[in-house]
C-alpha cells in the first residue's frame, strides 16, 4: 500500500480498527504513526477511530463504515454543486 499515490486533494477518510493484525507495541506504534501522517499529509483527509474493532472494520463496526460513506457522498455531492 505504501507504493500506492493516493493524490493529496482526494477526499479521504482513514478507518483506524482499535485492535490491530500487527503483535508488538513497536509495530503498532509505527501502524499509528503511519495513519497519523497520512491523514496529517492532506486538509483533505480524516481519521476515523473504530472503538471495540478489529481489522475488518466493515464487519466489527458496520455502523462506522456508512456514516463514513454517507459523510463522504455529501462531501462529494456539495463539491459538485459549487
Amino acid at each position: 500500500l505504501r507504493q500506492v499515490d493516493i493524490p493529496a486533494a482526494t477526499p479521504t477518510i482513514d478507518i483506524v480498527a482499535e485492535h490491530t493484525w500487527v503483535d508488538t507495541p513497536e509495530e503498532i506504534s509505527a501502524l499509528r504513526q503511519a495513519h497519523h501522517d497520512f491523514v496529517a499529509a492532506s486538509p483533505q483527509r480524516q481519521a476515523v477511530y473504530a472503538d471495540g474493532s478489529g481489522h475488518h472494520v466493515m464487519h466489527d463496526r458496520p455502523d462506522i463504515v456508512l456514516s463514513a460513506v454517507a459523510q463522504m457522498i455529501a462531501k462529494v455531492r456539495a463539491a459538485d454543486t459549487v
